[in-house]
């Protein structure tokens, strides 16, 4: 039995290798394949620091909120039952109301524009270029606006024909991309880790 002994511990002893080589690599593949997926989940992850936080969440904030504010005066524009004002009867009185709401609108678009050229630096390309779109768009919209505005004070319109329907559009446009670039700056925050 000893010749028969030594020759089955042999064969075992290869086959527990061979088994044993198989599992390996079998669980190598596994814990690549895990690896890879935790390296791919901490690529789509943005480290910084508390103030770096900070400073980028107050920077959307600000941004945020001034092109809110400015989308809600234009917004009285678009919409003649919305104006705050009524509509006056002396061309002076017209004027008057219209310089005010003009003056507060280059206002709030002059600073949303400063904020936004300020802090370029320190935001992401697409988030950057979103917030841009859509202060050209309410501006654009805007300075439409304004060149019906003379048509206002003469006379020649009423308030509600100061608006057409390609005015709604345009707003209706600008009320979906604010829709998106918060659900991308949403997005973008939860991936931010401190």
């Amino acid at each position: 039995m000893g010749g028969a002994g030594a020759i089955l511990v042999s064969i075992s002893s290869f086959l527990a290798n061979k088994i044993a080589t198989r599992l390996e690599h079998k669980y190598q593949l596994q814990i690549d394949k895990e690896l890879e997926a935790y390296k791919a989940s901490l690529t789509q992850r943005s480290y910084v620091t508390k103030i770096q936080f900070d400073i980028e969440f107050d920077i959307y904030r600000k941004l945020s909120k001034g092109l809110y504010e400015f989308i809600t005066t234009l917004y009285t524009t678009v919409e003649a039952k919305d104006y705050p004002k009524e509509d006056a009867t002396s061309p002076q009185q017209k004027i008057e109301n219209e310089m005010r709401t003009y003056k507060n609108m280059v206002d709030r678009a002059a600073n949303l524009q400063k904020l936004l050229y300020e802090n370029a630096a320190f935001m992401p390309q697409s988030i950057y270029e979103k917030y841009k779109e859509l202060i050209e768009l309410t501006t654009t919209q805007f300075w439409t606006y304004q060149e019906r505005f003379r048509d206002y004070v003469d006379g020649k319109i009423s308030l509600a024909d100061r608006t057409t329907d390609s005015d709604k559009a345009a707003f209706e446009t600008v009320k979906k991309k604010m829709e998106s670039l918060n659900n991308e700056l949403r997005e973008h925050l939860q991936k931010i880790y401190i």
